[in-house]
């Protein structure tokens, strides 16, 4: 719900921003209420700009107190709750142009949160969300007013976001005030080369550096080292291409060359791994490391590269680890966060035995209790599997996996899923079931968690296409989670698709006719559902009509468009005589479950869904309407009640009207919506017709 609430808030401010610019219709250019002084909502957003992020900052106002010039600043404050929010506001640009973007910032107390890489700053972006162009330099603290400056180039269409960051990509807690934003042409579309004086920023200046004649090989460093500085911040764009032409003008440059030693030697822990596997940088950094100022970071910088790629083996590259790094904690974690970075690269890449070599180097040079240590066996383990060493994978899992073994639960997690994953792959059905066993002790304590495992196995198998293992699986959830509705419903929606693969066509039916029962009050699942027993409709049949049958079934039911049962136009539920069927394992579970399930308010909800996915919607729904009698007069229990016997009889009918008149006896009881008995739009209970006896 908190999602679609912020969906919801995020479609009210595009469209607020949109009606601000249409009513100030600005200029190719040109910014409305730059400098805050004009009027604002009443939720304190300044006229012509939209909040983005999750969550709108607590204190949102104009300042007539702290202001750098004119009478007002604009003031975004979290109240001590941390924040990811934007002030932004869509411009008309020229496109090619270069533009300046620049505004004063200040800030109190301002602390980033869950590594907010966007701190108190400026930014432009192509759109809501998208690429980010450029980016100011990030502040944290209390700081005096700073004007922060960027040049960007406009995008092909001609336009942008500009934006007062207060975080992104992270939280954070403390007040910014921002003012006097402006926007200035500067150049030309294609004229950017001809200017005396470099851009600011990354992208604009890398590519005006790379375009003089000679290239500003000094510039180009510069520009790189604000984008290193940020930590990646932006999106990389040509980063990593920029920085290979440096490279690769420093074997002719002497002037490129210092450039690219002082780059390196600052900043060679986060340097693209493309470029270190494609480029010798060991001159580099060793020329580095003889200065002072950079000999520490310089060695990180060696460190990384023998681990990617030098030629001593796993215990000297570790050494090497160990040498850079001493006792400090905090570079060590920098160096094994870059390094599992380029794990991941490593794995993209397909480069399996590297990216086996760096986890090996990690695991003897991270020692245990160091707080990255739980992130490089995860790794390792990760690496192992997609790797296909499953001598290696068992090995490392079975380790992590012992229960006397000093490891943080999702590392336990992992190993555990290993051993299930290979297990089953090697067909040893004996042990599949007792590493289940084990993951479901371990998780005995958190229902939750035991199921989402069971739902994660389902899916490792099914990456592996063995779908009768799937189907397996996907049952087990199924029988045994009612509580988590939502695991269930993934669960049940893999189901289908395994007996899908599988060409079982009877059984792919049936388990989409339980998708359909099941599928919770949201126009996007239940869609979802009819669109897959329509698929199943036709895979069993090979023939459309029926499909269409269901589509008519759902649009006006038995009764047809005339609304009148035993006329010629009533409709057939073309699933009417569609009967799921579970296996014996999963039919002894749901038994297994509906024991140990209470008969009281709380326990007929998880009964009444336990029915559903066994196949039994009659159930189901009586079980639904004792709780709804049994409900309390609150609120939540109520609309809890009411959505679950929606739920079922839709299930029990096979189409939603039964639900939309219950809703409207809900609303409206016997009189109806005019609100008097004995008129035309009287309305009886539906429940009443369905829950008698048949004959």
């Amino acid at each position: 719900m908190q999602t679609l609430i912020r969906r919801v808030v995020a479609m009210a401010a595009i469209v607020a921003c949109a009606a601000a610019c249409a009513a100030g219709e600005a200029a190719v250019g040109q910014l409305v209420n730059a400098g805050f002084e004009g009027g604002a909502g009443k939720d304190g957003v300044p006229e012509g700009w939209a909040q983005g992020g999750c969550e709108m900052p607590l204190d949102v106002a104009r300042d007539a107190k702290v202001k750098k010039e004119g009478a007002r600043s604009l003031r975004l404050g979290s109240g001590g709750k941390p924040t990811d929010s934007n002030f932004y506001q869509a411009v008309k640009l020229e496109p090619g142009a270069l533009y300046r973007l620049s505004v004063w910032v200040r800030t109190k107390d301002y602390k980033p949160v869950g590594g907010a890489e966007v701190r108190a700053t400026v930014s432009v972006r192509t759109h809501r969300n998208g690429t980010m162009l450029e980016l100011g330099m990030p502040h944290e603290g209390t700081t005096d007013w700073v004007q922060e400056t960027v040049d960007f180039v406009a995008p092909g269409n001609g336009q942008a976001l500009v934006a007062c960051e207060y975080a992104s990509w992270g939280r954070a807690t403390g007040t910014v005030w921002y003012d006097g934003v402006r926007l200035e042409r500067i150049a030309a579309p294609g004229k950017a080369a001809a200017l005396a004086e470099a851009p600011r920023g990354c992208h604009a200046r890398a590519e005006w550096a790379l375009r003089r004649n000679p290239p500003d090989w000094v510039a180009l460093a510069g520009a790189l080292e604000s984008y290193y500085a940020q930590g990646g911040a932006r999106v990389p764009g040509r980063v990593a291409q920029h920085l290979l032409s440096l490279t690769v003008a420093a074997t002719v440059s002497p002037a490129a060359r210092r450039a690219l030693v002082t780059l390196y030697g600052r900043h060679a822990w986060c340097v693209p791994p493309s470029v270190i596997l494609e480029q010798d940088v060991r001159p580099f950094l060793t020329e580095a490391a003889k200065d002072a100022q950079l000999a520490a970071m310089a060695k990180l910088g060696l460190a990384r590269v023998e681990a990617l790629t030098g030629e001593a083996d796993v215990a000297g590259a570790a050494k090497m680890i160990q040498d850079a790094v001493g006792k400090d904690k905090a570079p060590r974690e920098r160096l094994v966060r870059a390094l599992l970075g380029d794990v991941k690269y490593l794995q993209s890449k397909k480069l399996m035995a590297q990216a086996k070599r760096v986890c090996a180097v990690l695991m003897a040079s991270v020692p245990a209790g160091d707080p990255t240590r739980a992130d490089v066996q995860g790794a390792n383990l990760g690496v192992l599997i997609a790797a296909n060493d499953t001598d290696g994978a068992w090995a490392a899992a079975s380790r992590l996996a012992d229960a006397k073994a000093d490891v943080p639960s999702p590392v336990r997690r992992q190993a555990l899923l290993a051993l299930c994953q290979i297990s089953a792959a090697a067909g040893n059905a004996a042990k599949t079931h007792q590493w289940l066993h084990q993951a479901d002790e371990q998780f005995a304590k958190n229902r939750r968690e035991q199921a989402r495992f069971h739902l994660d196995f389902a899916r490792q198998l099914a990456a592996q296409e063995r779908w009768a293992d799937v189907a397996a699986a996907c049952q087990r959830v199924t029988a045994s989670f009612p509580q988590e509705l939502g695991t269930c419903f993934e669960a049940q929606r893999l189901l289908v698709r395994a007996f899908t693969m599988q060409r079982d066509h009877d059984r792919a039916l049936a388990a989409a006719k339980v998708l359909y029962a099941v599928a919770p009050n949201s126009e996007k699942e239940i869609t979802e559902a009819v669109n897959l027993v329509m698929q199943a409709l036709k895979a069993r049949y090979r023939s459309i009509a029926l499909a269409n049958d269901f589509v008519a079934f759902q649009s006006s039911g038995p009764a047809g468009r005339d609304g009148k049962k035993g006329t010629d136009d009533d409709v057939q539920n073309p699933l009417a005589a569609v009967q799921w069927k579970p296996s014996a394992e999963a039919e002894a579970l749901f038994q297994k479950t509906l024991k140990s399930l209470p008969e009281d308010f709380r326990g007929r909800r998880w009964r009444g869904h336990l029915y559903l996915y066994w196949g039994k919607p009659e159930l189901a729904l009586k079980e639904f309407v004792r709780r709804y009698d049994e409900a309390p007069l609150e609120q939540k229990a109520l609309d809890e009640a009411i959505d679950d016997l929606v739920v079922a009889l839709k299930g029990f009918c096979g189409h939603t009207l039964a639900g939309e008149r219950f809703m409207a006896y809900q609303k409206h009881g016997p009189k109806g919506e005019d609100g008097q008995l004995g008129t035309v739009d009287d309305l009886e209970d539906p429940l009443r017709e369905l829950l008698k006896p048949q004959k």
